[in-house]
């Protein structure tokens, strides 16, 4: 970035559109559109919700746990999570959120991206708009959504 486009971007946890797969919410907060590399998000899982395995080519991200706890598994290993801790996702690695059924699971979002070439979409809408065929899909598979 130059230093003509350096501003001040300020947000908070209420502020940015909530994009819901029935299985979790997440909300933009910082688009990538806003950015060279990086997006933030607030991503929100029911208590007891466990999503599918996944994994990323294009960003390596970040978690910071807000409320509650569970399990991330990265690859084939599990990490129980709290507040204030935070978990690394690198690249091409397999990954899952398992909620405790306490209380919901929220934690912050840093998607960094490694390659913006690899991207399937240039903002979180559309990219959202690509993504939830095969999350609702999950989700139904699962059992936490009904059939369409």
């Amino acid at each position: 970035m130059t230093a003509k486009s350096i501003s001040l971007l300020q947000r908070d946890l209420q502020s940015g559109k909530w994009y819901d797969t029935g299985m979790n919410k997440v909300r933009l907060l910082l688009d990538r559109q806003e950015t060279e590399s990086v997006e933030v998000l607030l991503n929100v899982f029911p208590a007891g919700i466990q999503t599918p395995l996944h994994s990323h080519p294009e960003k390596e991200q970040v978690f910071f746990i807000l409320e509650g706890t569970g399990t991330i598994y990265i690859a084939d290993q599990g990490f129980k999570v709290e507040p204030g801790q935070i978990v690394f996702v690198p690249r091409n690695t397999p990954h899952r959120t398992d909620a405790d059924s306490e209380r919901d699971l929220r934690y912050l979002v840093v998607n960094s991206f490694t390659d913006k070439k690899q991207l399937d979409a240039p903002s979180f809408a559309e990219h959202w708009e690509k993504l939830l065929p095969s999350r609702q899909a999950a989700g139904r598979q699962a059992g936490y959504l009904k059939e369409a």
